[in-house]
């Protein structure tokens, strides 16, 4: 027996695959925010580097804690938009770019979606990151 008309029973699943999705961003940005993720970059030789997400901010930093690069950072379910700020590479415009983002195994991958600069293609870690755990463990 349906209580429910078509049109209601499609806007209950239209919510809940919204929900669904809106869960599944928040959870990915639970993921990666405030946390350490380390790798070796190429820029141009490898060379052992820390990504940081804050809140809406995205640091590279050297290893002494100084940063390379700052970009400004959205995600959406399993994709990273960012935006360059400021820095030393030759992405210094402020150019977007995107990238779809999975982590398993408590390491971070990249694959490029779109990205007009071929330099930071060519400098994130091609075997991911590796997430650094906080003082007291997570």
């Amino acid at each position: 027996m349906n209580y429910f008309s078509a049109s209601k029973r499609i806007a209950v699943r239209k919510k809940i695959i919204l929900t669904i999705a809106i869960g599944l961003s928040v959870f990915v940005k639970a993921q990666v925010a405030n946390i350490f993720w380390k790798g070796n970059f190429n820029i141009p030789d490898l060379k052992v580097m820390l990504l940081r997400f804050k809140t809406d901010t995205l640091l590279l930093n050297y290893t002494d804690g100084s940063t390379l690069e700052t970009m400004s950072y959205k995600i959406h379910n399993d994709t990273l938009s960012l935006c360059n700020l400021e820095g030393e590479s030759e992405c210094n415009y402020a150019g977007n770019a995107t990238y779809k983002i999975a982590i398993k195994d408590k390491k971070l991958t990249f694959s490029a979606l779109t990205e007009d600069c071929s330099v930071r293609v060519a400098a994130w870690p091609s075997e991911g990151l590796e997430k650094i755990e906080p003082a007291g463990g997570s």
